[in-house]
C-alpha cells in the first residue's frame, strides 16, 4: 500500500494541494489497488505557535508514510525572524532529505522571458541540509564598533559526495553532462571541498562530461544559453537561487515542482513556490508547480509514461491559454484542473 501524508500548509498551499490530491486520486484509482491519503496539519501558524515537541510529534507521524505531499508555507510579514519558512528546513533535517531535485524545461515560447526561446531541459540537484542553512552564528555588539553578525556555512564530505554521486547517476539517464556550481575561488575551504569531491566522483563516470562554473558566471550563462546545460549540482544556497532563476526561464516560479529525498523511505514532494500571501484571490493560484511535483512522485512510482502524458497536456493547455491569470488566462485553479483531468480522461478512451 502506498501511504501519502498531505500537508496543505497556508496561503495558496491548500488550494494547490487540493489540485495535487485530485490528480493523484484520478491516477492512483486506476493504477494501484491500495493507497491511502491522510490530511495532517502543520502550517506556519501551527509551527510558530506550538512547542518543538508538538512539531516533532507531527513529523514523527509523517515518517510512517512513503510520501509527504506539501503545499506551501510562509507568512505575510517576511521581516519577522521567526518566518514560518523554517518549517521546511526542519522537515528536511528531520528526514535527512539531502537531495532536492528541481527540474525545469522549455514549455512555451510565450511564457519564456528569453528572446530566442531555446529548447532547454535542466535538472538542478541541490544539497538540501547543509551550507548556511544550518543556522549557526549570531549577532553581537562591541564597545568600539557597530553591531556584528556572523553566519557559518557547514559542509561535510559525506553529504557532498552523496549529492554529487546522485547528480552523476541522474545524468546517465539524461544527456550525460554534469555542471558543478560553486564559488571556490572565494569560499576556498567549503567550496574547495565540493570541487575536489566533484572531480573524484567524475572519475567513476568517464561517459559523463564534467564541467565547473563559478556561480556568477553560471547565472550569466543560464540566461545566455540554458540549452547547453543538463544536470547542475550545487551547494544548498546556490542551488536555491539558481533553481528560482531557471524556474523563471520556464515560465515562472509557480510552474516548477521539486522532490526531496534521502536514504530513508519518506519522500517529500512540493511546488517550488511559497505561500503567496499577497495573492488576494487564492482560488486563482497557479497549480502547475504542484502538478509538476506530482509528476515527480509518479516517476518515483514507475509511472513515467503518465508523467509524460501530463507534461504534454500542460503544454497544450498553455498553448490554448487555458491557464490561470498569472500566465495570461482567466481560469481558477479548480477550472484548470477540470481541463487537465478532461484531457487525461480522453487519453484513456
Amino acid at each position: 500500500m502506498i501511504k501519502i501524508a498531505v500537508l496543505p500548509g497556508n496561503g495558496v498551499g491548500p488550494v494547490v494541494t487540493e489540485c495535487g490530491v485530485q490528480l493523484l486520486k484520478f491516477i492512483l484509482d486506476k493504477e494501484y489497488s491500495a493507497y491511502r491519503m491522510d490530511w495532517l496539519k502543520l502550517d506556519t501558524d501551527t509551527y510558530l505557535s506550538v512547542d518543538e515537541d508538538k512539531v516533532r510529534e507531527t513529523l514523527d507521524k509523517c515518517s510512517e508514510y512513503d510520501f509527504i505531499l506539501f503545499g506551501a508555507v510562509g507568512c505575510s510579514d517576511k521581516r519577522k525572524n521567526n518566518y514560518g519558512g523554517g518549517l521546511l528546513l526542519d522537515i528536511r533535517r528531520h528526514f535527512d532529505l539531502y537531495i532536492n531535485l528541481r527540474p525545469v524545461a522549455h514549455i512555451s515560447d510565450r511564457l519564456s522571458p528569453l528572446k530566442k526561446n531555446p529548447d532547454f531541459d535542466i535538472a538542478i540537484v541541490r544539497e538540501n541540509t547543509e551550507c548556511a542553512y544550518v543556522n549557526i552564528g549570531g549577532r553581537f555588539q562591541t564597545k568600539d564598533y557597530a553591531e556584528i553578525a556572523v553566519q557559518e556555512m557547514i559542509y561535510t564530505g559525506h553529504k557532498t559526495e552523496k549529492t554529487i554521486n546522485y547528480a552523476f547517476e541522474l545524468s546517465t539517464s539524461r544527456k550525460n553532462k554534469v555542471t558543478l556550481c560553486d564559488k571556490s575561488n572565494v569560499l576556498k575551504y567549503g567550496h574547495g571541498l565540493w570541487k575536489d569531491i566533484f572531480y573524484e566522483v567524475a572519475k567513476k563516470y568517464p561517459q559523463v562530461t564534467a564541467e565547473h562554473y563559478y556561480v556568477d558566471s553560471l547565472a550569466a550563462q543560464l540566461v545566455k544559453s540554458p540549452e547547453s546545460f543538463d544536470v547542475i549540482v550545487a551547494p544548498n544556497m546556490f542551488g536555491d537561487i539558481l533553481s528560482d532563476l531557471t524556474a523563471q526561464l520556464q515560465g515562472g516560479i509557480a510552474t516548477a515542482g521539486s522532490i526531496n529525498k534521502g536514504d530513508g523511505k519518506t519522500i517529500f514532494v512540493e511546488p517550488v513556490h511559497g505561500s503567496a500571501d499577497d495573492l488576494t484571490d487564492k482560488e486563482y493560484a497557479n497549480p502547475i508547480g504542484m502538478i509538476n511535483a506530482v509528476r515527480l512522485m509518479l516517476e518515483e512510482l514507475n509511472l513515467t509514461h503518465i508523467s509524460g502524458q501530463i507534461k504534454n497536456i500542460l503544454t497544450e493547455l498553455i498553448r490554448e491559454n487555458e491557464v490561470t491569470p498569472d500566465l495570461g488566462g482567466s481560469l481558477t485553479a479548480a477550472g484548470f484542473m477540470d481541463k487537465l483531468i478532461n484531457k487525461l480522461t480522453t487519453l484513456d478512451r
